[in-house]
């Protein structure tokens, strides 16, 4: 572990003792033998690609479904978060996982450089997964929002690495990212691509 995270992770237990910083609520995450019966549940490429997005990327729902065909640089195997469209208001990159790859490349050659990728609204990706969860018989509190922490929670129990969560998921502050370090059971040090296999 980093030294820079060795120190946050003493202040973060110091003011978690004194009462003065609020535990966060972990939320309910997918196994990955949940996600692939999702996968396999979708009655329409537009509703596999909305699930497979959120789980490969980690992306919030405002970003996914703002983000345009423009956006995605598949040479560099990154798609280009707008500043105007992320939470923190600064540009970003997401990486793009190898399995994610060709059925995005599929379907964003239906679409022109400026048409977005994912033209439904926040209520309907919401209705969506409710819509999946409910299909497949998983009981979890599952939204959108869940496949973020899940992607989360899969890349440190491979990894073990938390710096690389806090990255991908592009926290500004560990405190956010330090719900995943007490998930794992089998720590493994891995890439993004081979977290997804």
């Amino acid at each position: 572990m980093h030294l820079k995270f060795y120190y946050i992770n003493i202040k973060m237990e110091t003011l978690r003792k004194k009462g003065k910083l609020k535990e966060k609520k972990l939320q309910d995450t997918l196994t990955e033998d949940e996600v692939k019966k999702l996968f396999g549940a979708a009655e329409s490429q537009r509703d596999e690609l909305v699930l497979k997005l959120l789980y490969y990327t980690g992306m919030r729902v405002s970003e996914m479904i703002n983000i345009e065909k423009r956006d995605i640089n598949f040479k560099e195997d990154v798609i280009k978060i707008r500043a105007e469209i992320t939470k923190t208001r600064q540009e970003a990159n997401q990486p793009i996982p190898k399995l994610l790859k060709p059925f995005l490349e599929s379907w964003s050659n239906y679409k022109q450089d400026n048409e977005k990728i994912i033209p439904l609204t926040k209520q309907r990706v919401w209705q969506l997964v409710k819509y999946y969860i409910k299909k497949v018989g998983i009981t979890k509190d599952i939204h959108p929002h869940s496949f973020r922490h899940t992607y989360g929670t899969h890349i440190y129990e491979k990894t073990g690495d938390l710096g690389k969560v806090q990255e991908l998921l592009r926290h500004k502050s560990l405190s956010s990212t330090g719900i995943y370090k007490h998930l794992s059971k089998q720590l493994k040090k891995q890439t993004v691509d081979s977290v997804f296999n």
